[in-house]
């Protein structure tokens, strides 16, 4: 008999069986809802294991994990899904070999029977699955122990699970489940544990009544065509609310806007060094902060660092590039009106030439104001041009944050 047939029969003789005992069939479980849990028989090779979670738990977690299209999904995914949880063992049963119809079905009674009993007796010790505790002894592989913190969440002891992770954290435990570089199963845990202030109830109420998350039929359908992507979740860039992305792009369409308001025409003609080693460092910081909190080790603690130190510095000069363009940008939109006034060119020059598809080219010239005893510098390539002690007139305009904003030049001499 070919292993195909073998695999069919097995699984004919196991599923009428398993209806006589209230049991559905899905894959390589067999599963039952009684009282508020999950009970599921998992048949592996020559052993099959009965184990029971509550049904809050993976409801529970999949909220905390971003992945709350689960609950929309067939049962069985709480027992065959790559992101539910291991639940606690009843018991296990040796499956013996055999070949006959008759031997097979005596052996998957004689099984089912066994678990029947077994959730019969669960039941009458664990009547209200809400204050179930898991007796961690007896867990099929948890070593996160994510479905006790679910019962510690769910019965509102928030405090008890987060000193559980603080201490898992200190002991260098790295979870199962990992989300990007920095994020893993605690993570979302302890954000979930601590968004209960007033800014996180506010915003979610807001955004509960303006934002539109609903997915289509057709949608929905092609998306179980696949059995893989129902245990997938969002990835962890689209678990945000949709004000983060707003605020996340703000540097990208601000600086836009502005440069409709004649930025191009620069304020600055020089950033001062220390803001680009400041701005630089502290996402370097930030990045490796967040790869040190993730606990990484040898080879992983490497290439983590090296990403973070690149990230953060490829980021850095971006976020200060980005905040000296808003600076700009605000200051001009909000100058006042233009002021003339008799100025002095000076024998002080710089220039760069820009290499590029753009002009970054820099004429620099400062030029001695002699009325208002000050010097100021000035990014004009004809200004430039002229003659050192030659008077001409500067017309510029004060800028919101006390940079003067340079607009044209008139050389009466000329």
């Amino acid at each position: 008999m070919k292993s195909r047939q073998i695999h069919k029969m097995l699984a004919d003789a196991r599923r009428s069986v398993s209806r006589e005992y209230g049991f559905r069939q899905s894959s390589y479980i067999n599963f039952r809802v009684e009282g508020g849990y999950f009970f599921c028989l998992f048949f592996l090779t020559g052993e099959a294991r009965l184990t029971v979670k509550p049904m809050y738990a993976d409801d529970l977690w999949w909220d905390i994990w971003g992945a709350s299209e689960n609950k929309k999904e067939p049962l069985s995914l709480r027992g065959t899904g790559a992101y539910s949880l291991s639940g606690q063992v009843l018991a296990s049963y040796k499956i013996e070999e055999a070949t006959d119809s008759d031997e097979l079905t005596n052996a998957f009674d004689d099984i089912f029977k066994g678990a029947n009993s077994e959730v019969t007796g669960f039941l009458t010790e664990n009547p209200d699955a809400d204050f179930f505790y898991p007796d961690e002894s007896k867990m099929d592989h948890d070593p996160d122990r994510l479905l006790y913190l679910m019962a510690l969440i769910h019965n509102d002891k928030k405090d008890d699970a987060l000193a559980i992770i603080k201490e898992a954290r200190k002991n260098n435990h790295r979870c199962m489940f990992q989300s990007g570089m920095f994020s893993d199963s605690y993570t979302y845990i302890c954000r979930w544990c601590n968004q209960k202030s007033l800014f996180r109830l506010f915003s979610k109420w807001v955004f509960k009544h303006f934002n539109c998350s609903d997915v289509s039929e057709n949608s929905r359908r092609l998306s179980a065509v696949c059995e893989s992507e129902k245990c997938k979740r969002k990835p962890w860039y689209r678990l945000f609310p949709e004000w983060v992305y707003w605020l996340i792009l703000a540097p990208v369409y601000i600086p836009v806007l502005f440069y409709l308001f004649d930025l191009h025409k620069r304020t600055l003609c020089d950033v001062p060094r220390w803001i680009w080693f400041a701005g630089t460092l502290s996402f370097a910081i930030c990045f490796l902060i967040g790869t040190l909190k993730n606990n990484l080790r040898c080879k992983g603690l490497l290439v983590g660092l090296l990403m973070s130190i690149t990230f953060g510095v490829v980021f850095g000069i971006m976020a200060v590039r980005v905040c000296v363009g808003l600076f700009e940008g605000i200051n001009r939109l909000f100058a006042s009106e233009p002021i003339e006034v008799s100025a002095t060119v000076t024998h002080r020059k710089f220039f760069h030439i820009g290499r590029g598809r753009g002009d970054f080219s820099k004429f620099i010239t400062v030029v001695e104001i002699s009325s208002e005893n000050r010097v100021m510098k000035v990014d004009d390539v004809e200004l430039y041009k002229v003659p050192p002690q030659s008077e001409v007139i500067i017309t510029y305009r004060h800028g919101l944050f006390g940079v003067d904003i340079y607009d044209s030049f008139n050389y009466p001499s000329k």
